[in-house]
């Protein structure tokens, strides 16, 4: 769990931040249970948040496990966030024995605070790893997002993504141009499609398309920090179709190489707000060093 990097201190471009001020983690586990509470006080200028929760796990072994937590915000500078109340519940098996490769994985998370906040986000996917006798060891996976959008009437419905974490490309930034630089984690339907291949032990290619589309019409978008929202007359739910290209490279055990490649086309919901339709395209290059 990583809280929302400030962007004047570089961590939007240069990699999340997993320090906090205060934290405080207590940790049971006994067979396949698992159990936590944890006290979370984050090292972000200009965003004081304190928080507290449960968390409680089962493992099922190769076949999967499931988890719940429950997580309360008891101290906020957002007023939409102070006494928020977050539950999540999450699960991932694999059904078949007959059929290894096959991986299915959900979560749901809903975020309660009165009239400030009533939101909730989940998705499901199902994923599928060809044997390794196949030739670069492919594997193919679906997955379907939601964050849900304000609907201007009675609570605010849209989903505040206080937590950012890091798993893998177009993971939790859905979309490494949408999700990185247009809009934040509300508001937004997403459909990924997904193609890994594994060249070699030490090289990786993903190839990824997703189709954005707005949850509810809004005439803003809310683009992660540092970009301040902009106003703007949306007529049309649908944002655009994105297609990212990657490539993974551990050259050693310590070096680490990462690439990236995308391109957005537009369509009306982003012209709506840009004002063109001209397509968006980025290429990252990162290296990292462990010691």
């Amino acid at each position: 769990m990583c809280i929302r990097d400030s962007g004047r201190r570089g961590g939007f471009w240069l990699g999340m931040r997993k320090a906090y001020q205060h934290t405080g983690i207590v940790k049971f586990k006994t067979g396949n249970w698992m159990a936590e509470g944890y006290y979370l006080e984050p090292d972000s200028p200009g965003e004081k948040t304190r928080m507290g929760g449960m968390n409680i796990e089962y493992d099922f072994g190769h076949r999967g496990g499931i988890g719940a937590s429950y997580t309360k915000v008891f101290n906020a500078d957002d007023d939409r966030r102070d006494g928020l109340d977050i539950f999540d519940i999450r699960g991932d098996i694999r059904p078949f024995e007959q059929w290894p490769g096959l991986h299915l994985d959900a979560e749901y998370a809903n975020e309660d605070n009165g009239n400030k906040n009533d939101s909730w986000a989940g998705y499901g996917r199902i994923t599928y790893a060809f044997s390794d006798a196949i030739l670069w060891s492919p594997k193919v996976f679906y997955r379907y997002a939601h964050f849900s959008g304000d609907d201007e009437k009675g609570d605010n419905n849209a989903f505040d993504p206080i937590n950012y974490g890091f798993n893998d490309w177009d993971e939790w930034f859905v979309g490494e141009i949408i999700g990185e630089y247009v809009t934040s984690n509300r508001n937004l339907n997403s459909h990924t499609l997904n193609l890994s291949l594994s060249p070699t032990n030490d090289l990786s290619l993903g190839l990824y398309y997703i189709h954005f589309r707005l949850d509810e019409k809004q005439n803003k978008l809310t683009p992660r920090p540092p970009t301040n929202s902009r106003a703007a007359l949306i007529n049309d739910k649908d944002l655009g179709h994105e297609v990212n290209l990657t490539v993974d490279w551990k050259l050693t055990d310590q070096i680490y190489v990462g690439m990236m490649g995308g391109i957005v086309f537009p369509e009306d919901g982003a012209e709506d707000f840009f004002g063109d339709d001209e397509n968006w395209t980025v290429f990252m290059l990162t290296a990292s060093y462990s010691f």
